[in-house]
């Protein structure tokens, strides 16, 4: 007599689908999130190489326009590349001097240069060590001395002045969109316009005062690279 072999129930069946199909929805979601992050990962490194070019334009375009030339801010997008889904905006601040800056400058260089400490060189100090320089005789060593930190002093206004016309925070935002949300690449820099078109020579000066190795050799000198008849 055959003896009937006893399958699974409906029951089981069904519980076992169910595990099953919990299983499969964590792996797809796994695998679904890891190539979002592959594809965000691949999106970002995209924008921050067409960031670090972009900077590069927008320098050379401070440099050689004017430095003041994003202060309104621009916008554009990466179509000429053809990268349409990346936008781009960039804008230029100036370097704020606050209140009290020249004053408290002031202090530290006159700390510095005489030893003093503690921000006991006020305004009065000063104009009094102006008025020593001018009365002191002038192959004095002290009088010399007192002459450089009345330039130094004279000095401080006109460097930050300097400072804030011709230095620029650059913040260049690069935008695109995924499937997810709105993503930003955020690169900022400095860039400052100090001594771009100056010479490195000064050329007003005597020839006899020049150092030969400060000017450059001209490439374009003629050479006479024919050799020459010793023979004679």
């Amino acid at each position: 007599m055959s003896r009937r072999v006893r399958g699974f129930t409906l029951l089981e069946v069904m519980i076992a689908m169910a595990i099953l199909i919990l299983a499969l929805t964590a792996l797809l979601g796994h695998e679904g999130v890891a190539i979002q992050m592959s594809d965000f990962s691949n999106q970002a490194s995209r924008a921050t190489l067409l960031a670090q070019g972009k900077m590069l334009d927008l320098e050379h375009k401070l440099l050689k326009d004017s430095i003041d030339v994003l202060d309104n801010c621009e916008s554009g997008d990466f179509r000429d590349i053809e990268m349409r889904k990346f936008e781009w905006e960039a804008c230029a601040y100036k370097l704020e001097i606050e209140d009290g800056a020249v004053e408290r400058l002031t202090e530290q260089v006159m700390a510095l240069l005489t030893g003093f400490s503690g921000g006991g060189m006020d305004t009065g100090a000063i104009a009094g060590l102006a008025a020593a320089a001018q009365s002191a005789n002038p192959d004095d060593p002290g009088a010399k001395m007192l002459g450089q930190i009345q330039m130094a002093v004279g000095a401080i206004p006109f460097f930050l002045q300097n400072l804030e016309d011709k230095v620029r925070k650059v913040r260049l935002v690069v935008k695109w969109k995924d499937a997810v949300a709105d993503r930003t690449v955020i690169l900022e820099r400095f860039v400052t316009s100090l001594g771009v078109g100056q010479q490195a020579v000064k050329t007003d000066l005597p020839p006899d005062q020049v150092d030969p190795d400060d000017v450059a050799p001209k490439d374009d000198a003629p050479k006479d690279d024919a050799p020459k008849d010793t023979s004679k």
